[in-house]
């Protein structure tokens, strides 16, 4: 909720946390119940026209590498992925997003 304007010539990521349905995992006494969340985690990478899908290539193994095989507080994330968007470029960036499946369990 703060303006964002992309710097010059830089490239730049934009982290998105998008939440997907919830389902019984189990059924028990209170406090055994577990309810699954599930939902990805894009990171939008962008580089200048100019860089191209090889730079954003590089910069999206580097954020794929960070979420491979992890864990965090709760959070456990399956094998990410890159997909080029199809539109590829928009006003001087070139985009590649990074899609990270993940799950975390809550205990009802």
């Amino acid at each position: 909720n703060v303006p964002f304007a992309p710097p010059d010539g830089i490239p730049w990521v934009r982290f998105n946390l998008i939440d997907g349905e919830a389902r019984h995992a189990s059924s028990g006494t209170p406090g055994a119940n577990v309810v699954r969340h599930v939902g990805i985690v894009r990171i939008q990478v962008f580089v200048p026209t100019a860089q191209g899908e090889g730079t954003a290539r590089t910069l999206g193994d580097h954020v794929a590498t960070l979420f491979r095989g992890a864990s965090f507080a709760g959070y456990r994330f399956s094998p990410p992925y890159m997909e080029p968007v199809p539109s590829g470029v928009a006003d001087g960036w070139y985009q590649m997003n990074v899609t990270i499946p993940f799950s975390r369990d809550e205990y009802l």
